[in-house]
């Protein structure tokens, strides 16, 4: 209905805009050029996730995720597409993993949440996650924290507050 649509002022809101200072978040700003290759071409950027010195890229409508060093050199490209043991059918976010047995270790957000050692091999599945999504959750984000816990940034579809969940996987 008409009273439950919002309307938003853009004029007003950049009337009200102030500036800010990127320094009060950051020391630095580099630019980093990604190598240009046919092999290394990407997308609009969807997803970038760093990990032990690489950028770690998803880009829309791939099914790719791109591997550059941080100088901006291709590595190389990981592709675990596929319906079996370890693999996605779309990547919907990319987190870094701190696991010690698998330095470099990136996280995919998929329709369960798998990691990948840094030359795109299948570590291990999160467990946890299959259940949040049960209940119905859309997982935005997954922080793998110090203590070795994975805490789930989740929202509820079709609802404005947004939930933290935090659970411990061995």
């Amino acid at each position: 209905s008409a009273s439950d649509t919002a309307v938003l002022n853009l004029e007003k809101a950049l009337d009200d805009a102030e500036n800010i200072n990127l320094s009060l978040y950051a020391s630095s700003l580099r630019y980093i050029p990604l190598q240009t290759t046919e092999s290394s071409a990407i997308g609009k950027i969807l997803h970038l996730c760093h990990n032990d010195g690489c950028f770690y890229i998803s880009s829309i409508g791939s099914k790719e995720i791109a591997v550059f060093s941080e100088s901006g050199e291709f590595i190389r490209k990981i592709n675990r597409n596929g319906r079996g043991p370890g693999e996605y059918t779309r990547i919907s976010g990319l987190f870094a993993d701190y696991d010690a047995d698998a330095k470099g270790a990136i996280g995919v957000l998929c329709q369960s949440a798998f990691v990948y050692d840094s030359e795109g091999r299948y570590i291990k599945r999160l467990p946890g996650i299959d259940s949040l999504q049960k209940e119905k959750y859309w997982i935005d984000n997954i922080l793998h924290m110090e203590n070795g816990e994975y805490i789930a940034i989740c929202r509820i579809p079709d609802k404005e507050d947004v939930s933290t969940q935090s659970e411990s996987f061995a």
